[in-house]
């Protein structure tokens, strides 16, 4: 175990005991970072970098308490996946049943979904916007964790008037998803108890998320 930062990353790196380095003296999470990159190989995720260090100060900041980052470099006794392999596990989204909403009805159709036993939708896994530059899509990965099924909700809102019914009122956790989408595609959810910025600022503009955003130059936001 490394400690760094409030940060504690367990390394599994596929050396035995013996082999497996001394990392008791490491106390900052760049050493932590030199040391996971140096024992990353293919098809584990990425190192420790200075995003998960912030995180991990905010949370502290906010609880008070230690915070904790476990690390696990997996994989590292397979070789990488064949490009084969890829196209199959993309493909086998597909397999997925879908179902396209009038955007009217998505938050009656998300409500049914998740309130109906023979459904039991009762997680949003996740609430994608599609730049198709003529309309939005709205995809939403809506799942049943005692079925283990997935089903994918998709509606359609004009390029000049982009709006649709929230579904915070459905799941708490999409006000996130829809303030991202609102930040950086112009996409308006009526009834999202906050309309305020989540990833850019006040006055920002334009709509980064779009394809016609103009990219010119180096911008920070």
């Amino acid at each position: 175990m490394a400690r760094a930062y409030g940060v504690e990353a367990e390394i599994d790196i596929g050396f035995t005991e013996a082999e497996h380095p001394d990392v008791s003296s490491v106390r900052h999470a760049s050493a932590i970072q030199r040391l996971v990159s140096e024992s990353v190989l293919p098809g584990s995720f990425n190192p420790l970098h200075l995003g998960h260090e912030q995180m991990a100060a905010i949370a502290g900041q906010i609880t008070g308490l230690e915070v904790v980052y476990e690390l696990a470099v997996l994989n590292v006794d397979k070789p990488p996946l064949e490009e084969e392999e890829i196209v199959r596990r993309l493909n086998g989204l597909e397999d997925l049943p879908q179902i396209m909403v009038d955007p009217a009805g998505i938050e009656q159709i998300c409500s049914i979904g998740k309130s109906d036993p023979r459904l039991d939708l009762k997680m949003l896994l996740c609430l994608s916007c599609v730049d198709y530059e003529e309309y939005f899509q709205l995809v939403y990965f809506l799942h049943s964790l005692d079925r283990e099924q997935t089903l994918v909700v998709k509606t359609e809102v004009s390029y000049e008037d982009p709006v649709l019914p929230s579904v915070s009122s459905v799941w708490a956790a999409a006000e996130w998803y829809e303030r991202e989408a609102s930040d950086l595609f112009g996409v308006k959810f009526e009834g999202n108890p906050d309309s305020s910025p989540l990833l850019l600022y006040e006055g920002f503009g334009g709509f980064p998320g779009r394809k016609s955003f103009p990219f010119y130059e180096y911008r920070e936001f």
